[in-house]
């Protein structure tokens, strides 16, 4: 029987394209999705993928997602919260790091093509 590692895997070894068919296809039809990806399995020589064991590892792996999930409760301060709200409490406030340490920054960075507001 398939389990979520062995679906994850499958998965992965699609084309970006394909990948995105089915998360397309995932948000405006769940049935043709699973029928899709039993369909590939299939291609791909991979057994154990009938509809009901695909439609399991899909809410599995959502569960895990949900249960992993670290951006459920990010606080920001309030000058992060105007930053990212487009206004502006202190305009000495830079770049805004990302908390969780995802590797992003919010608010104006030296690598902006636009010239900075001076306020004229």
């Amino acid at each position: 029987m398939a389990n979520l590692k062995a679906a994850a895997s499958l998965i992965n070894e699609l084309s970006q394209e394909t990948q995105l068919e089915l998360y397309k296809s995932w948000q405006h039809n769940q049935d043709a999705a699973i029928s899709r990806l039993v369909e590939i399995a299939k291609e791909k020589g991979q057994t154990g993928y009938d509809s009901a064991t695909v439609k399991r590892l899909i809410e599995e792996f959502i569960a895990e997602v949900e249960k992993n999930d670290e951006n459920e409760n990010v606080e920001l301060s309030e000058g992060e919260l105007a930053a990212v709200s487009g206004g502006r409490k202190d305009k000495s406030v830079g770049p805004i790091s990302d908390p969780a340490g995802r590797g992003y920054t919010v608010g104006p960075t030296i690598s902006d093509s636009r010239p900075p507001d001076v306020g004229i």
